[in-house]
């Protein structure tokens, strides 16, 4: 998800900085239900198990109880590996980023308190 900012990100911090952007950082506490959340994604990716179609994002109990089905398999030997992976990857795009002006939420804060607004 940041390969584009890890390899561009001189050009990257200075593009933002220049236009004032603001950056969101959406980021789950949990690396392994991210991992988890990434493989059944992808998987409906390239089997588009709701009619055709690929959502990242259900609408209805219906299609969630059809994503529901698939039980990702992880490979338990480079399990540890990955996750750290995926750790360090985060924190070198967070810290190339430090200078652009930017927030840091997490989806299961966000899913916990659906009443606080962040605007």
């Amino acid at each position: 998800c940041f390969q584009g900012l890890v390899a561009n990100q001189a050009a990257v911090v200075d593009y933002f900085n220049q236009r004032g952007v603001s950056v969101i950082f959406l980021f789950r506490r949990n690396l392994l239900r991210q991992m988890v959340s990434q493989l059944a994604n992808n998987h409906d990716r390239y089997l588009k198990q709701l009619k055709g179609k690929h959502k990242a994002h259900v609408h209805t109990k219906d299609e969630a109880n059809i994503l529901a089905k698939y039980k990702p398999r992880l490979n338990t030997t480079t399990l540890m590996w990955s996750l750290k992976q995926a750790d360090d990857y985060t924190r070198k795009a967070l810290e190339n980023l430090k200078s652009v002006r930017h927030i840091t939420l997490y989806y299961e804060d966000l899913v916990q308190n659906r009443t606080v607004s962040y605007s």
